[in-house]
């Protein structure tokens, strides 16, 4: 019985590998067989390659732009650094109750 379970096994997995290679590499439908040919994988790479090609001239004007017009640096502002809505720790030190650390060091 074991047997032909894997014969039965191997018999599929042949035919999905099969059908996965002839997808890949078989000319697409309504193909001419002439120098513009391309199978579905050829077409797929080269799509890729293309839409890389697109990418990577969008980062290098990215790159352009921010060399000509580099960000601003962010300033200080005075909000708080603990938002409205969070309540306050009464343990924490606050900046009045901290000390110059650096006299401990001596």
């Amino acid at each position: 019985m074991h047997k032909w379970t894997s014969l039965i096994i191997g018999a599929v997995a042949g035919i999905a590998t099969s059908a996965v290679y002839l997808y890949l590499f078989a000319p697409a439908r309504e193909t001419t067989f002439d120098e513009r040919y391309q199978s579905r994988l050829d077409w797929a790479l080269a799509e890729g390659k293309k839409a890389g090609q697109e990418r990577e001239l969008e980062l290098r004007n990215e790159l352009q732009q921010a060399r000509i017009n580099p960000p601003k640096p962010k300033t200080p502002t005075s909000e708080p650094l603990v938002p409205d809505n969070v309540a306050p720790d009464d343990d924490a030190p606050t900046v009045d109750d901290e000390t110059d650390s650096s006299s401990d060091l001596k």
